[in-house]
Protein backbone atom coordinates (compact mmCIF):
# COMPACT_ATOMS: atom_id res chain seq x y z
CA UNK A 1 0.00 0.00 0.00
CA UNK A 2 1.58 3.66 -1.35
CA UNK A 3 2.08 5.79 1.91
CA UNK A 4 0.12 8.98 1.85
CA UNK A 5 2.41 11.81 1.62
CA UNK A 6 4.09 14.24 3.82
CA UNK A 7 2.91 17.49 2.66
CA UNK A 8 -0.97 16.23 2.34
CA UNK A 9 -1.25 15.08 5.98
CA UNK A 10 0.54 18.52 7.14
CA UNK A 11 -2.35 20.22 4.54
CA UNK A 12 -4.88 18.69 5.82
CA UNK A 13 -3.58 19.06 9.56
CA UNK A 14 -3.55 22.57 9.03
CA UNK A 15 -6.83 23.42 7.72
CA UNK A 16 -8.58 20.95 10.30
CA UNK A 17 -7.08 23.20 12.69
CA UNK A 18 -8.50 26.61 10.94
CA UNK A 19 -12.02 24.84 10.46
CA UNK A 20 -12.10 24.05 14.05
CA UNK A 21 -12.18 27.87 14.99
CA UNK A 22 -14.57 28.84 12.21
CA UNK A 23 -17.53 26.46 13.54
CA UNK A 24 -16.57 27.18 16.63
CA UNK A 25 -17.36 30.81 15.33
CA UNK A 26 -21.12 30.07 13.74
CA UNK A 27 -22.35 28.07 16.85
CA UNK A 28 -21.72 30.91 18.98
CA UNK A 29 -23.33 33.24 16.33
CA UNK A 30 -26.31 31.01 16.57
CA UNK A 31 -26.55 31.26 20.16
CA UNK A 32 -26.01 35.07 20.45
CA UNK A 33 -28.85 35.58 17.91
CA UNK A 34 -31.32 33.25 19.77
CA UNK A 35 -30.53 34.75 23.11
CA UNK A 36 -30.20 38.18 21.74
CA UNK A 37 -33.29 38.37 19.15
CA UNK A 38 -36.22 39.17 21.37
CA UNK A 39 -34.80 41.83 23.18
CA UNK A 40 -33.37 43.25 20.21
CA UNK A 41 -36.61 43.20 18.34
CA UNK A 42 -38.47 44.38 21.08
CA UNK A 43 -35.71 47.66 21.01
CA UNK A 44 -35.68 48.45 17.34
CA UNK A 45 -39.53 48.64 17.83
CA UNK A 46 -39.06 51.06 20.43
CA UNK A 47 -36.84 52.78 18.65
CA UNK A 48 -39.18 53.10 15.50
CA UNK A 49 -42.32 54.16 17.82
CA UNK A 50 -40.01 57.03 19.21
CA UNK A 51 -39.18 58.18 15.63
CA UNK A 52 -42.87 58.03 14.85
CA UNK A 53 -44.08 59.92 17.51
CA UNK A 54 -41.27 62.59 16.38
CA UNK A 55 -43.27 62.56 12.99
CA UNK A 56 -46.55 62.91 14.63
CA UNK A 57 -45.60 65.72 16.89
CA UNK A 58 -44.14 67.41 13.56
CA UNK A 59 -47.52 67.17 11.81
CA UNK A 60 -49.27 68.49 14.32
CA UNK A 61 -47.21 71.60 14.38
CA UNK A 62 -47.81 71.81 10.80
CA UNK A 63 -51.37 71.40 11.12
CA UNK A 64 -51.52 73.60 13.89
CA UNK A 65 -49.81 76.52 12.38
CA UNK A 66 -50.36 76.17 8.99
CA UNK A 67 -46.95 75.88 7.48
CA UNK A 68 -48.08 73.85 4.45
CA UNK A 69 -47.39 70.72 2.83
CA UNK A 70 -43.52 71.36 2.09
CA UNK A 71 -42.88 71.80 5.53
CA UNK A 72 -44.50 69.19 6.40
CA UNK A 73 -42.60 66.79 3.65
CA UNK A 74 -39.06 68.13 4.81
CA UNK A 75 -39.40 66.45 8.34
CA UNK A 76 -40.85 63.58 8.01
CA UNK A 77 -39.40 62.13 4.54
CA UNK A 78 -35.67 61.41 6.03
CA UNK A 79 -37.34 59.82 9.56
CA UNK A 80 -39.27 57.39 7.34
CA UNK A 81 -37.90 56.33 4.53
CA UNK A 82 -35.28 55.22 6.97
CA UNK A 83 -38.16 52.10 7.98
CA UNK A 84 -39.68 52.01 4.26
CA UNK A 85 -42.42 53.98 5.56
CA UNK A 86 -44.61 57.03 4.94
CA UNK A 87 -47.31 59.17 6.26
CA UNK A 88 -50.13 60.36 5.42
CA UNK A 89 -52.72 62.62 6.88
CA UNK A 90 -56.78 61.98 6.06
CA UNK A 91 -59.51 64.73 6.78
CA UNK A 92 -62.07 63.00 9.31
CA UNK A 93 -64.37 63.47 6.41
CA UNK A 94 -62.04 60.85 4.04
CA UNK A 95 -60.56 63.19 1.99
CA UNK A 96 -56.82 62.64 1.99
CA UNK A 97 -54.65 65.93 3.00
CA UNK A 98 -51.16 64.76 2.48
CA UNK A 99 -49.14 61.24 1.27
CA UNK A 100 -45.31 61.74 1.54
CA UNK A 101 -45.47 58.49 -1.10
CA UNK A 102 -46.63 60.43 -4.02
CA UNK A 103 -45.54 64.12 -5.79
CA UNK A 104 -47.70 66.93 -5.00
CA UNK A 105 -49.67 66.85 -8.36
CA UNK A 106 -50.77 63.77 -7.63
CA UNK A 107 -51.43 63.81 -4.00
CA UNK A 108 -53.33 66.56 -4.62
CA UNK A 109 -55.99 64.91 -6.67
CA UNK A 110 -56.03 61.75 -4.49
CA UNK A 111 -59.52 61.26 -2.55
CA UNK A 112 -59.14 58.01 -0.65
CA UNK A 113 -61.36 56.53 1.93
CA UNK A 114 -60.04 55.04 5.33
CA UNK A 115 -61.59 52.44 7.04
CA UNK A 116 -60.33 53.47 10.68
CA UNK A 117 -60.57 51.37 13.83
CA UNK A 118 -59.96 53.76 16.69
CA UNK A 119 -58.48 51.41 19.34
CA UNK A 120 -57.70 54.56 21.64
CA UNK A 121 -59.94 57.24 22.49
CA UNK A 122 -57.42 59.13 23.95
CA UNK A 123 -55.68 60.11 21.00
CA UNK A 124 -51.95 58.08 21.74
CA UNK A 125 -51.13 55.59 18.98
CA UNK A 126 -52.38 52.84 18.25
CA UNK A 127 -51.67 50.02 15.12
CA UNK A 128 -54.23 48.38 13.00
CA UNK A 129 -53.35 46.53 10.14
CA UNK A 130 -50.12 47.90 9.93
CA UNK A 131 -50.95 51.40 10.33
CA UNK A 132 -49.65 53.74 13.22
CA UNK A 133 -52.40 56.26 13.34
CA UNK A 134 -53.13 59.33 15.84
CA UNK A 135 -55.83 61.71 15.93
CA UNK A 136 -55.13 65.87 14.95
CA UNK A 137 -57.06 67.86 17.70
CA UNK A 138 -58.63 71.61 16.64
CA UNK A 139 -59.30 72.59 20.33
CA UNK A 140 -61.67 69.42 21.71
CA UNK A 141 -62.72 67.72 18.39
CA UNK A 142 -60.69 65.50 16.26
CA UNK A 143 -60.50 67.18 12.81
CA UNK A 144 -57.98 64.66 10.99
CA UNK A 145 -56.05 61.47 11.38
CA UNK A 146 -51.76 61.29 10.99
CA UNK A 147 -51.38 57.60 9.66
CA UNK A 148 -47.82 55.52 9.37
CA UNK A 149 -48.16 53.14 6.95
CA UNK A 150 -45.26 50.21 7.33
CA UNK A 151 -44.78 46.35 6.65
CA UNK A 152 -44.83 44.49 10.04
CA UNK A 153 -42.72 42.03 8.08
CA UNK A 154 -40.49 44.18 6.37
CA UNK A 155 -39.90 45.92 9.94
CA UNK A 156 -39.27 42.42 11.37
CA UNK A 157 -36.87 41.51 8.45
CA UNK A 158 -35.21 44.95 8.63
CA UNK A 159 -34.61 43.87 12.34
CA UNK A 160 -32.77 40.75 12.08
CA UNK A 161 -30.97 41.52 8.67
CA UNK A 162 -29.44 45.52 11.21
CA UNK A 163 -28.49 41.64 13.96
CA UNK A 164 -27.14 39.83 11.23
CA UNK A 165 -24.83 43.15 9.71
CA UNK A 166 -24.11 43.77 13.41
CA UNK A 167 -22.80 39.93 14.23
CA UNK A 168 -21.29 39.07 10.75
CA UNK A 169 -18.58 41.78 10.32
CA UNK A 170 -16.54 40.26 12.73
CA UNK A 171 -16.95 36.69 11.69
CA UNK A 172 -16.06 38.26 8.12
CA UNK A 173 -13.47 39.90 9.14
CA UNK A 174 -12.30 36.84 11.36
CA UNK A 175 -12.35 34.92 8.38
CA UNK A 176 -10.08 36.92 6.46
CA UNK A 177 -7.61 36.81 8.76
CA UNK A 178 -7.79 33.25 9.32
CA UNK A 179 -7.38 32.75 5.88
CA UNK A 180 -4.37 34.76 5.60
CA UNK A 181 -3.14 33.10 8.51
CA UNK A 182 -3.72 29.93 6.50
CA UNK A 183 -1.94 30.65 3.62
CA UNK A 184 1.28 32.45 5.81
CA UNK A 185 1.61 29.24 7.89
CA UNK A 186 1.37 26.92 4.76
CA UNK A 187 4.10 28.64 3.34
CA UNK A 188 6.20 28.17 6.02
CA UNK A 189 5.15 24.70 6.49
CA UNK A 190 6.48 24.46 2.82
CA UNK A 191 9.61 26.47 3.26
CA UNK A 192 10.91 25.01 6.24
CA UNK A 193 9.52 21.65 6.16
CA UNK A 194 8.36 20.21 2.88
CA UNK A 195 11.19 21.76 0.86
CA UNK A 196 14.38 19.92 2.79
CA UNK A 197 12.23 16.73 2.86
CA UNK A 198 11.49 17.06 -1.06
CA UNK A 199 15.76 18.32 -1.32
CA UNK A 200 16.64 14.53 0.80
CA UNK A 201 14.32 12.50 -0.93
CA UNK A 202 16.03 14.26 -4.72
CA UNK A 203 19.33 13.29 -3.34
CA UNK A 204 18.74 10.12 -1.94
CA UNK A 205 17.09 9.01 -4.96
CA UNK A 206 20.45 10.61 -6.97
CA UNK A 207 22.79 8.61 -4.32
CA UNK A 208 20.38 5.13 -5.27
CA UNK A 209 21.33 5.79 -9.48
CA UNK A 210 24.88 5.92 -8.39
CA UNK A 211 25.35 9.47 -8.54
CA UNK A 212 27.52 11.23 -5.83
CA UNK A 213 29.36 13.93 -7.54
CA UNK A 214 26.75 16.71 -6.22
CA UNK A 215 25.46 19.06 -3.12
CA UNK A 216 22.63 19.45 -1.86
CA UNK A 217 21.70 22.59 -0.30
CA UNK A 218 19.20 23.53 2.34
CA UNK A 219 18.17 27.15 2.68
CA UNK A 220 16.91 26.56 6.23
CA UNK A 221 18.54 27.56 9.47
CA UNK A 222 16.51 24.63 11.67
CA UNK A 223 17.56 20.71 12.23
CA UNK A 224 16.50 20.21 8.88
CA UNK A 225 19.16 22.34 7.67
CA UNK A 226 21.92 20.39 10.16
CA UNK A 227 20.26 17.40 8.86
CA UNK A 228 21.05 18.46 4.93
CA UNK A 229 24.45 19.00 6.21
CA UNK A 230 24.89 15.93 7.88
CA UNK A 231 23.68 14.17 4.72
CA UNK A 232 26.37 15.76 2.63
CA UNK A 233 29.34 14.67 5.00
CA UNK A 234 27.92 11.00 4.56
CA UNK A 235 27.68 11.37 1.11
CA UNK A 236 31.60 12.91 0.48
CA UNK A 237 32.54 9.95 3.51
CA UNK A 238 31.04 7.60 1.28
CA UNK A 239 32.44 9.07 -2.13
CA UNK A 240 35.86 8.97 -0.55
CA UNK A 241 35.49 5.90 0.46
CA UNK A 242 34.70 4.29 -2.89
CA UNK A 243 37.18 6.62 -4.86
CA UNK A 244 39.43 4.77 -2.01
CA UNK A 245 38.28 1.09 -2.76
CA UNK A 246 38.85 2.00 -6.51
CA UNK A 247 42.04 3.02 -6.25
CA UNK A 248 42.77 -0.08 -4.21
CA UNK A 249 41.17 -2.30 -6.58
CA UNK A 250 43.39 -0.93 -9.43
CA UNK A 251 46.66 -1.21 -7.34
CA UNK A 252 45.27 -4.66 -6.62
CA UNK A 253 44.95 -5.03 -10.41
CA UNK A 254 48.41 -3.93 -11.44
CA UNK A 255 49.98 -5.94 -8.49
CA UNK A 256 48.42 -9.37 -10.07
CA UNK A 257 49.38 -8.32 -13.53
CA UNK A 258 53.25 -8.08 -12.11
CA UNK A 259 53.17 -11.06 -10.20
CA UNK A 260 51.62 -13.13 -13.07
CA UNK A 261 54.11 -11.31 -16.06
CA UNK A 262 56.82 -12.52 -13.37
CA UNK A 263 56.17 -15.49 -13.61
CA UNK A 264 55.86 -16.15 -17.20
CA UNK A 265 59.57 -14.67 -17.26
CA UNK A 266 60.38 -17.26 -14.91
CA UNK A 267 58.35 -20.16 -16.57
CA UNK A 268 60.26 -18.93 -19.90
CA UNK A 269 63.56 -18.18 -18.36
CA UNK A 270 63.47 -22.16 -17.16
CA UNK A 271 62.26 -23.65 -20.40
CA UNK A 272 62.31 -27.30 -20.54
CA UNK A 273 63.57 -26.77 -24.20
CA UNK A 274 66.63 -24.80 -23.45
CA UNK A 275 68.50 -27.80 -21.51
CA UNK A 276 67.58 -31.16 -22.94
CA UNK A 277 70.66 -32.81 -21.38
CA UNK A 278 68.88 -32.15 -17.84
CA UNK A 279 66.73 -34.54 -16.07
CA UNK A 280 62.80 -33.79 -16.72
CA UNK A 281 62.21 -34.54 -13.38
CA UNK A 282 65.29 -31.88 -12.16
CA UNK A 283 64.12 -29.31 -14.26
CA UNK A 284 60.13 -29.75 -12.79
CA UNK A 285 61.84 -29.65 -9.55
CA UNK A 286 63.73 -26.33 -9.69
CA UNK A 287 60.77 -24.63 -11.21
CA UNK A 288 58.79 -25.64 -8.67
CA UNK A 289 61.00 -24.54 -5.94
CA UNK A 290 61.59 -21.05 -7.60
CA UNK A 291 57.82 -20.22 -7.72
CA UNK A 292 57.50 -21.41 -4.13
CA UNK A 293 60.63 -19.21 -3.03
CA UNK A 294 59.08 -16.51 -5.19
CA UNK A 295 55.29 -16.99 -3.29
CA UNK A 296 57.03 -17.08 0.10
CA UNK A 297 58.36 -13.79 -1.08
CA UNK A 298 55.55 -12.34 -2.15
CA UNK A 299 53.64 -13.49 0.97
CA UNK A 300 55.16 -11.23 2.88
CA UNK A 301 54.25 -8.76 1.23
CA UNK A 302 50.81 -9.52 1.37
CA UNK A 303 50.99 -10.04 5.20
CA UNK A 304 51.95 -6.17 5.55
CA UNK A 305 54.90 -7.25 7.27
CA UNK A 306 56.77 -3.86 7.00
CA UNK A 307 59.89 -4.20 9.93
CA UNK A 308 62.79 -2.05 9.18
CA UNK A 309 65.75 -3.75 9.06
CA UNK A 310 69.57 -3.06 8.55
CA UNK A 311 71.21 -4.13 5.39
CA UNK A 312 74.22 -3.05 4.11
CA UNK A 313 74.94 -0.25 6.44
CA UNK A 314 71.50 0.82 5.01
CA UNK A 315 68.23 0.96 6.33
CA UNK A 316 65.10 -0.32 4.17
CA UNK A 317 61.82 -2.04 4.17
CA UNK A 318 61.13 -5.86 3.23
CA UNK A 319 59.61 -4.37 0.03
CA UNK A 320 63.11 -3.41 -0.83
CA UNK A 321 64.56 -6.98 0.72
CA UNK A 322 62.21 -8.63 -1.71
CA UNK A 323 63.24 -7.37 -4.10
CA UNK A 324 66.72 -7.66 -3.43
CA UNK A 325 66.21 -11.64 -3.08
CA UNK A 326 64.59 -12.26 -6.72
CA UNK A 327 67.22 -10.58 -8.29
CA UNK A 328 70.06 -12.91 -6.09
CA UNK A 329 68.98 -14.99 -3.51
CA UNK A 330 73.10 -16.20 -3.18
CA UNK A 331 73.61 -12.59 -2.02
CA UNK A 332 71.71 -12.35 0.09
CA UNK A 333 72.21 -14.97 1.64
CA UNK A 334 76.04 -13.96 2.28
CA UNK A 335 74.36 -9.98 3.48
CA UNK A 336 71.55 -12.04 6.10
CA UNK A 337 74.60 -12.38 8.56
CA UNK A 338 74.78 -8.59 8.56
CA UNK A 339 71.25 -7.68 9.16
CA UNK A 340 70.04 -6.28 12.47
CA UNK A 341 66.44 -6.70 13.72
CA UNK A 342 64.59 -4.60 16.42
CA UNK A 343 62.52 -7.12 18.48
CA UNK A 344 60.19 -7.29 21.16
CA UNK A 345 61.64 -7.33 24.99
CA UNK A 346 59.14 -7.97 28.35
CA UNK A 347 61.12 -6.29 30.58
CA UNK A 348 62.71 -3.21 28.66
CA UNK A 349 62.47 -0.19 31.53
CA UNK A 350 64.33 3.21 31.05
CA UNK A 351 65.73 5.24 33.79
CA UNK A 352 65.14 9.19 32.83
CA UNK A 353 67.49 11.22 35.85
CA UNK A 354 66.56 8.73 37.93
CA UNK A 355 63.31 9.89 39.14
CA UNK A 356 60.64 8.97 36.14
CA UNK A 357 60.50 5.82 34.52
CA UNK A 358 58.82 4.94 31.28
CA UNK A 359 58.01 2.09 29.00
CA UNK A 360 59.97 1.87 25.93
CA UNK A 361 57.89 3.56 23.54
CA UNK A 362 57.35 0.72 20.97
CA UNK A 363 58.17 -2.35 23.82
CA UNK A 364 61.31 -2.86 21.09
CA UNK A 365 65.31 -3.34 21.89
CA UNK A 366 67.65 -3.04 19.43
CA UNK A 367 70.09 -5.99 19.45
CA UNK A 368 72.71 -7.92 17.23
CA UNK A 369 71.16 -10.88 15.51
CA UNK A 370 74.27 -13.13 15.18
CA UNK A 371 77.46 -13.48 17.26
CA UNK A 372 80.18 -16.51 16.13
CA UNK A 373 82.55 -18.76 18.66
CA UNK A 374 82.53 -17.75 22.45
CA UNK A 375 81.70 -13.94 22.25
CA UNK A 376 79.62 -11.98 24.32
CA UNK A 377 76.19 -10.74 23.89
CA UNK A 378 75.56 -7.11 24.74
CA UNK A 379 72.21 -5.28 24.66
CA UNK A 380 72.11 -1.75 24.85
CA UNK A 381 68.85 -0.02 25.45
CA UNK A 382 68.54 4.17 24.49
CA UNK A 383 65.63 6.88 25.03
CA UNK A 384 64.94 9.34 23.52
CA UNK A 385 65.19 12.73 21.61
CA UNK A 386 63.76 15.19 23.91
CA UNK A 387 67.35 15.10 26.11
CA UNK A 388 70.49 16.21 25.95
CA UNK A 389 72.53 12.65 24.88
CA UNK A 390 74.88 13.76 27.51
CA UNK A 391 72.04 12.71 29.99
CA UNK A 392 70.89 9.71 28.24
CA UNK A 393 70.58 6.67 30.00
CA UNK A 394 71.42 3.07 28.69
CA UNK A 395 71.15 -0.25 30.53
CA UNK A 396 73.94 -2.76 29.54
CA UNK A 397 72.75 -6.39 29.54
CA UNK A 398 75.13 -9.54 29.64
CA UNK A 399 73.74 -12.34 27.30
CA UNK A 400 71.47 -14.02 29.89
CA UNK A 401 70.34 -10.91 30.39
CA UNK A 402 71.84 -9.36 33.71
CA UNK A 403 72.21 -5.79 34.22
CA UNK A 404 76.05 -4.90 34.85
CA UNK A 405 75.56 -1.00 34.96
CA UNK A 406 73.46 1.78 34.24
CA UNK A 407 74.91 5.12 33.97
CA UNK A 408 74.49 8.18 31.89
CA UNK A 409 76.92 9.19 29.11
CA UNK A 410 78.24 12.30 31.03
CA UNK A 411 78.28 10.15 34.38
CA UNK A 412 79.86 7.41 33.03
CA UNK A 413 82.80 9.32 30.91
CA UNK A 414 83.38 11.68 34.07
CA UNK A 415 83.30 8.95 36.68
CA UNK A 416 83.87 5.52 35.23
CA UNK A 417 86.42 6.16 33.12
CA UNK A 418 88.98 7.62 35.70
CA UNK A 419 88.55 4.38 37.83
CA UNK A 420 88.57 2.03 34.79
CA UNK A 421 90.08 -1.42 36.67
CA UNK A 422 88.53 -4.10 34.73
CA UNK A 423 88.56 -4.52 31.01
CA UNK A 424 85.17 -4.73 30.27
CA UNK A 425 84.73 -1.07 31.87
CA UNK A 426 87.67 0.30 29.50
CA UNK A 427 86.02 -1.94 26.85
CA UNK A 428 82.71 0.06 27.49
CA UNK A 429 84.53 3.53 28.14
CA UNK A 430 85.79 3.44 24.52
CA UNK A 431 83.07 2.26 22.98
CA UNK A 432 80.52 5.12 25.07
CA UNK A 433 83.65 7.37 24.07
CA UNK A 434 82.72 6.69 19.94
CA UNK A 435 79.17 6.81 21.22
CA UNK A 436 79.93 10.23 22.03
CA UNK A 437 81.67 11.06 18.88
CA UNK A 438 79.17 9.52 16.60
CA UNK A 439 75.98 11.24 18.60
CA UNK A 440 77.58 14.89 17.56
CA UNK A 441 77.91 13.53 13.68
CA UNK A 442 75.04 11.31 13.12
CA UNK A 443 71.84 11.53 11.86
CA UNK A 444 70.29 9.05 13.69
CA UNK A 445 71.33 5.61 11.87
CA UNK A 446 72.36 2.48 13.90
CA UNK A 447 75.79 1.74 14.27
CA UNK A 448 78.17 -1.00 15.46
CA UNK A 449 81.16 -0.34 17.46
CA UNK A 450 84.39 -2.65 17.52
CA UNK A 451 86.53 -2.58 20.89
CA UNK A 452 89.67 -4.88 22.13
CA UNK A 453 87.29 -8.05 23.44
CA UNK A 454 83.53 -7.48 22.42
CA UNK A 455 82.45 -7.71 18.92
CA UNK A 456 80.61 -4.96 18.88
CA UNK A 457 77.71 -2.71 20.29
CA UNK A 458 74.02 -2.25 18.71
CA UNK A 459 73.90 1.74 20.06
CA UNK A 460 70.47 3.61 18.93
CA UNK A 461 71.15 7.60 18.87
CA UNK A 462 69.06 9.14 21.19
CA UNK A 463 67.92 11.91 18.44
CA UNK A 464 65.12 9.68 17.94
CA UNK A 465 62.42 7.92 19.30
CA UNK A 466 63.45 4.03 19.94
CA UNK A 467 62.06 1.90 17.60
CA UNK A 468 60.62 1.41 14.19
CA UNK A 469 61.75 4.32 12.14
Amino acid sequence: MRRSRLSVKLISIVLILMLIPVLTTLLLYRYNMSIVEKDTVEKMFRERYAIYDQVFDHVEVAYDEYLGIDYLSAGVKQSLDRYNAHLRVVRKDGILLFDSKYPTEVRNSLNMEYELKLISEQGNLFSTNGKYIRPINEGNEVVAYAIIVDDPKEIEDSIYSEMADFYMHPFYYGSVILLLSTILLLIVIYREILKPVKALRVSTRRIAEGQLDFEMSCETNNELGDLCDDFNLMKNSLMSSIQSRLKEKEHNRIYVKNVYDDLVETLDQNDLSEDTESDPNEQLENIRKQIRELLEDLSLYTQGKVTRIRLKSEIVSSYKIIEQLKSSREQNKRDKKNIFLLEPYENSMLYIDRKKTIKLLDGLITRMDEFTGDQTKIYVETVSDLLDYTKLQFKVYWAKPMVIEEFTVEDFVNNVYRKNSTPIRKNLVEALLLLEEILEESSGDMEVLQGDKVTGFILRVPRYTPGIQ
